[in-house]
């Protein structure tokens, strides 16, 4: 069998994207997206995930998913090993974009979860072509702006309700208090008493929408603002003291789980880039 390879890169001249290449991946993935998130599968034979409370099935090379901000996926099955090409773009970028192509447009909010036309496929696999190689910053800024053109059109063009008209309010409110109290210790009876359900009912209904149940959301959670903190700069161990890891090593092991990379590694690549 092949070995798997991951190599996540940040581009000093592309602005608010981290990309990331997986190669003859076994391991499952799950995350907590604060960015939006597009994947391209590259090969593979087939695999089950959860986003947004439902069970979605992709096949072989060629799907393009969407993932928004504030929304969690989690693989549940892969046959065989499967190679993806992901690329995280902050918001503020994908808003910038969308505002140059349409006035109107604001907040993009995507319809469906994947796109199996070859056309996105195709676009994304140039663009992170252009990622890992040889190539001029005009080249990669194009194929960026070309690549998310074509996944706009994929968005409601009107103002919604907000992303999260789907979630019921008492999840949301559970959610609600591990993001504000990110580093403590909560328990279930506190999200259940923020809920306003009993505790049993919270973590069905948590897991049915979420695709996880609360302390592997919270796990989630805290591994994704631990890899915004480590591209600011700030070292390991204070990382996983304010964000309620028991030690570096505790951060580390999550992170590497997670991530697929250690949080040192994964320092080092944004970090060098964003002085490059």
């Amino acid at each position: 069998m092949a070995e798997e390879t991951i190599e996540w890169s940040r581009p000093a001249d592309l602005s608010g994207a981290t990309i990331v290449r997986c190669r003859n991946a076994t391991q499952l993935w799950s995350w907590f997206h604060e960015t939006y998130t597009f994947c391209a599968v590259v090969a593979g034979q087939g695999s089950e995930w959860t986003y947004r409370g439902k069970l979605h099935r992709t096949g072989g090379a060629g799907a393009t998913m969407f993932l928004e901000p504030g929304e969690t996926h989690a693989q549940r099955r892969q046959i065989g090993s499967a190679s993806y090409d992901v690329m995280f773009l902050d918001a503020g970028a994908v808003d910038a974009l969308a505002r140059e192509l349409s006035a109107g447009l604001r907040t993009p909010h995507f319809r469906p979860s994947q796109v199996l036309g070859p056309r996105t496929f195709e676009q994304m696999v140039l663009l992170m072509r252009a990622f890992f190689g040889q190539t001029t910053t005009l080249e990669r800024q194009s194929r960026l702006a070309t690549f998310v053109e074509t996944c706009l059109g994929y968005t409601e063009r009107t103002p919604t309700a907000g992303r999260d008209t789907w979630e019921r309010p008492a999840v949301g409110r559970a959610r609600a208090l591990l993001h504000d109290r990110l580093a403590d210790n909560v328990s279930l009876d506190e999200l259940a008493q923020v809920a306003g359900i009993s505790r049993f009912h919270l973590l069905r209904e948590f897991t049915r929408l979420l695709g996880l149940p609360p302390h592997q959301y919270q796990i989630l959670a805290r591994v994704s603002a631990a890899s915004r903190m480590l591209a600011r700069g700030e070292p390991p161990a204070e990382v996983a003291t304010s964000l309620g890891f028991a030690d570096q090593s505790h951060l580390g092991r999550h992170f590497r789980r997670i991530a697929h990379t250690s949080p040192g590694r994964y320092a080092a690549v944004v970090r060098g880039a964003s002085r490059g």
